[in-house]
């Protein structure tokens, strides 16, 4: 073993402490991206099979009823590659084991089974049978809180009539992968279900034979997708259209595409703290080093070891450090995202969402951790590579210390002595003093980050539950209802106060938005 590497060991053992304290610190930066970055891997490979396989829609848009003559002229509009025309209604349910009706929405499939837009993926049983009446699929979220089997029934209340559904199967679809109903904040998979039921039975329930009241598009690759939507909204606003809205309005596609924006967020900002923190923690560690070792380096190059070799040897100490810290990290990373991907599996509904490693942020790792190690000592290093040996066997000369200009502007008996040499101590490192500040700022940041998103939560719940619905309870109609409704509910017992609420569509316009 050469020398400098017996004297690496012991450095390294003698300030084992700081040693450890620092590889910990650049793991937590390590863990926070690799989790990040694999667990967006994990949802982005997922959402692309998904969306690419069952075809998921670029353009949606609803009406109150349009007839099917319009579907070729929708067809014919420019940019538009498939076009799926469907029946979508919210209706009421009765669900076994809950006291309150369940909101279900209807969504009509062609009586080929398979829609040509958003298909669905069987997850269990079979799809309905053509012509057989009252069968459905019913979206996995839903089967799986009320564990509905194959062969279930619920009881529906369908334009005012009561029918019995028969539930044959268990599917997926890339336009619920995140179930929420329109309205609310959160999902909500036991009071909001999606089934899917034969064309037929819909437009006998609701009259609608010959018409369509929801409209999905394909884009083609090339087509202006503003353009569309301009044309799409011209062509159905005669018959009640609120507007088309693309993909990226999609609610289901938005909330797991904010998610997804989320890791990248935190994949930079975490562990540049940390990193940052990091490299001033070695800087300190090496400049104390070196500053120790005056006498050590002079002897190292009395005995004819360059200067390169003494560099690349406090080199190789941080970058042990750093590299330790990484694959600690690393490893705590994989797991971390191992265990989120899991947590994934339980609210978003992909046909396969499995772990996976990306390759570029563990290369990233390796290059941003050891940059930042080297960055963070390459002055105290250079110091090192530059002290010549006569120099070195000297004992370091005493700063020169002269007014600064803070005791420039005040007279010197308003500056006690002790604020004096601190502020001198201070001016004289200008350096190692912004690096102090910058440190313990990151460290500051550290804790706000870990804290920020629970006070943001405690704020919009008290924000959102105690000044904006302060109510206890809401009740929601699927068709407008009368005015009398709001006495009948004021009559119930219990009930100290009761207030109507209309909801209705608009478009808002200033400029060029909309």
């Amino acid at each position: 073993m050469r020398k400098l590497d017996r004297k690496l060991i012991r450095d390294l053992w003698q300030t084992k402490g700081q040693v450890v304290a620092i590889m910990l610190v650049i793991a937590a930066g390590v863990a926070t991206y690799v989790m990040s970055m694999c667990a967006y891997k994990s949802l982005v490979s997922s959402k692309d099979y998904f969306y690419r396989e069952y075809r998921f829609a670029d353009v949606f848009s609803g009406a109150r009823r349009v007839p099917s003559s319009i579907e070729p002229r929708i067809k014919a509009l420019t940019g538009i590659s498939s076009v799926e025309t469907r029946l979508q209604f919210d209706v009421l349910i009765n669900v076994p084991e809950m006291t309150e009706p369940a909101t279900a929405r209807l969504i009509s499939l062609p009586e080929s089974g398979e829609s040509r837009l958003n298909k669905l993926y069987l997850r269990r049983g079979r799809m309905m049978i053509p012509g057989r009446a009252g069968e459905v699929v019913v979206s996995e979220r839903f089967a799986q809180v009320h564990n509905f089997v194959t062969g279930d029934t619920v009881s529906a209340i369908i334009n005012g009539k009561r029918q019995t559904l028969t539930i044959v199967g268990v599917v997926l679809s890339p336009e619920y992968v995140l179930q929420i109903q329109p309205g609310s904040i959160f999902p909500d998979d036991r009071r909001f279900g999606v089934f899917w039921i034969n064309q037929r039975d819909l437009e006998a329930a609701f009259d609608m034979t010959g018409a369509f009241n929801n409209v999905a598009l394909k884009v083609a690759r090339d087509a202006n997708i503003v353009e569309v939507i301009d044309k799409l909204d011209a062509l159905l606003k005669p018959f009640g259209s609120v507007g088309a809205y693309d993909r990226e309005d999609q609610i289901s596609h938005r909330y797991l595409m904010d998610e997804m924006n989320g890791l990248r967020g935190m994949a930079i900002v975490a562990p540049a703290i940390f990193l940052s923190v990091a490299a001033f923690l070695l800087n300190i560690v090496i400049s104390r080093i070196i500053s120790k070792q005056r006498e050590q380096i002079a002897a190292l190059k009395a005995f004819g070891y360059t200067s390169y070799e003494v560099g690349f040897h406090y080199l190789h100490f941080v970058l042990i450090i750093s590299i330790s810290g990484t694959v600690m990290g690393m490893l705590a990373g994989f797991w971390l995202a191992s265990n989120m991907t899991k947590i994934y599996q339980e609210f978003y509904k992909f046909p396969v969402l499995e772990f996976r490693v990306d390759g570029l942020a563990v290369v990233l790792s390796f290059l941003l951790t050891s940059a930042a190690a080297v960055l963070g000592t390459w002055y105290s290093v250079r110091n090192a590579i530059k002290l010549p040996p006569a120099e070195a066997m000297r004992p370091e000369p005493p700063t020169s210390f002269k007014p600064t200009l803070l005791e420039k502007l005040f007279p010197s008996n308003w500056l006690p002595t002790e604020l004096r040499i601190v502020v001198r101590n201070v001016a004289r490192k200008p350096i190692k003093a912004t690096l102090a500040v910058v440190g313990i700022s990151m460290a500051v940041a550290i804790m706000i980050l870990g804290n920020f998103s629970i006070d943001s939560l405690d704020y919009m719940l008290d924000f959102q539950f105690e000044k904006a619905q302060r109510q206890d309870l809401t009740v929601s109609f699927v068709q407008p209802a009368t005015a009398g409704v709001v006495y009948e509910i004021a009559d119930l017992p219990g009930v100290l106060d009761s207030e109507a609420i209309r909801v209705v569509a608009t478009r808002l316009h200033f400029k060029q938005r909309s």
